[in-house]
């Protein structure tokens, strides 16, 4: 009797062992896999970060378009307010309103892109 319970005991042990060694090739596995796609992933950013610094040194010196804007308005004495009623005349305030605050209207010579109410982009 003592005999059995100890065959049994040790069936299960390696049971056990088989199970976890089973995982643990499983798991391993796995590891090397993550390994290899995150190590595919630095080489993507690698890349990225290249051609984003290429674009950075190709340039030289730059002038941000709200720089340019800023120029407009004060050094060319543009007045932005009467610029800004010019593109909401009567026409496009009335499509907007009527059609809501999104798409894209024509307007006299060019078409206003319009998000959220807010005129985005001049086409």
């Amino acid at each position: 009797m003592a005999k059995l319970k100890t065959e049994q005991e040790l069936k299960g042990l390696q049971t056990q062992l088989s199970k976890l060694e089973g995982e643990h090739s499983s798991l391993t596995t796995e590891i090397q896999l993550k390994q290899r796609e995150a190590q595919s992933k630095k080489q993507i950013i690698d890349s990225l970060r290249q051609k984003i610094n290429s674009f950075n040194k190709d340039e030289g010196i730059r002038v941000s378009e709200h720089a340019m804007l800023r120029y407009v308005e004060r050094v060319m004495g543009c007045d932005m307010k009467a610029l800004e009623e010019k593109i909401i005349d009567g026409k496009l305030k009335s499509c907007i309103e009527t059609l809501g605050g999104n798409g894209k209207y024509p307007c006299d010579g060019f078409t206003a892109v319009v998000k959220n109410n807010t005129i985005v982009s001049i086409i």
